[in-house]
């Protein structure tokens, strides 16, 4: 179900042709939210055509919000609080389910600030006549295209999903545009990738970690301590946000266990025991994929190792499977230390709730490297 490729109102101040109709039924509606409490479903007003614009009918500044059709997709302009107009000045995409089930996302979201230069996210809701949920979030970075496909939910019929970009702070502008976006029922097969970009809410905290995909908890970065003992479910603890990469809040040494999320692949910084430091023990962490349901996940992508420290000639990359008490070790792959990628490709039975890890060992003394996990997908078969 894709956007029309045009949408005009039928007169100014009016907001007939908001929301479209296809087969005889409401799809698509574009809304100012103000007050800017999205969770609020009083909040969601319908926008009003203006000359080629749909613009909101009072407490708007400077212009926005308003939408536009343009560039294959809708335009969204949106302005963080102003001391001359407190508040946020929001506008939403929402899809309306005319059947219950799954549905997924595709297309792309793409940033552009034009005042300012304040961190922006774009965010999806799930929203019932009773409230709204936010249950996906990304960082947007300014002229970067965002995938949308690894954003799903399940509604039941007339439930809504709302696309919502969001600036922090004040005095900032800009526009998002929603290109080539779909939103299909959920007959395919279900798969998950990590996001292009994944960076925490705050520093300090792991508000972020896990994300979620259809209002479930998906993917999650963990750090083990104590990093002998993979087995033991309790020794996986998610890790916090530093404001530039994902860290371990104790425990840590030299900067590691570290990860980061960038086009899709996840990058982890890891050390082998060190003399005389808490514990002797290694540093790493582990990526995460929680099962939604139960069924047979497959997973695959490719792995490569550079280290900085030690001569180690290879390191292992382990595939477990964690319930609530133990993880069990699947495979292990041994990743040269010359940076050669290595393919891996598996099938593990989940039940709903228990976990795929990939964790990368560092058995080796005085050793550290950075293991990048490229092109990870699982698919439930």
């Amino acid at each position: 179900i894709g956007l029309p490729q045009a949408w005009a109102g039928t007169a100014n101040g009016s907001a007939d042709g908001n929301p479209v109709q296809a087969g005889g039924r409401a799809v698509w509606r574009l809304d100012q939210v103000c007050p800017a409490e999205p969770a609020q479903v009083a909040n969601y007003h319908p926008l009003t055509w203006a000359d080629g614009w749909w613009i909101a009918a009072k407490d708007g500044f400077g212009g926005q919000p308003k939408t536009e059709m343009r560039d294959r997709g809708v335009r969204m302009e949106f302005r963080a609080s102003h001391s001359s107009s407190p508040g946020e000045k929001l506008c939403g995409l929402v899809f309306i389910a005319a059947k219950a089930g799954d549905y997924r996302l595709a297309g792309s979201a793409e940033l552009h600030l034009w005042d300012g230069g304040n961190p922006t996210r774009l965010t999806l809701w799930r929203k019932t006549p009773k409230d709204a949920q936010q249950i996906a979030s990304t960082p947007l970075k300014n002229g970067e295209r965002f995938d949308l496909s690894a954003w799903s939910a399940t509604l039941a019929a007339g439930d809504e999903l709302v696309l919502l970009p969001r600036i922090e702070g004040m005095f900032t502008g800009g526009d998002v545009t929603l290109r080539d976006l779909t939103v299909s029922p959920g007959a395919a097969t279900p798969s998950w990738r990590l996001p292009t970009v994944w960076e925490g809410a705050r520093t300090g905290a792991a508000e972020g970690n896990p994300i979620a995909a259809g209002g479930k908890p998906v993917w999650r970065l963990d750090q083990l301590w104590p990093a002998d003992q993979f087995i033991i479910a309790a020794n996986y603890k998610p890790l916090v946000w530093s404001g530039t990469e994902w860290i371990a809040e104790t425990h840590g040494q030299g900067g590691q266990p570290a990860m980061r999320v960038a086009d899709g692949a996840v990058s982890i910084a890891a050390r082998g025991a060190w003399s005389g430091v808490d514990g002797q023990l290694p540093r790493t962490g582990a990526l995460v994929f929680i099962a939604p349901s139960a069924g047979t996940y497959r997973v695959r992508g490719s792995a490569h190792c550079k280290p900085w420290e030690g001569d180690a000639k290879s390191f292992p990359l382990v595939v477990l499977k964690k319930d609530t008490q133990r993880a069990a070790e699947v495979q292990r792959i041994e990743l040269p230390r010359d940076d050669t990628p290595v393919a891996f490709d598996l099938e593990v039975d989940l039940t709903a709730g228990h976990e795929l890890l990939l964790l990368p060992l560092m058995p080796h003394w005085h050793n550290a490297a950075t293991v990048r996990i490229d092109a990870v997908e699982v698919t439930r078969k």
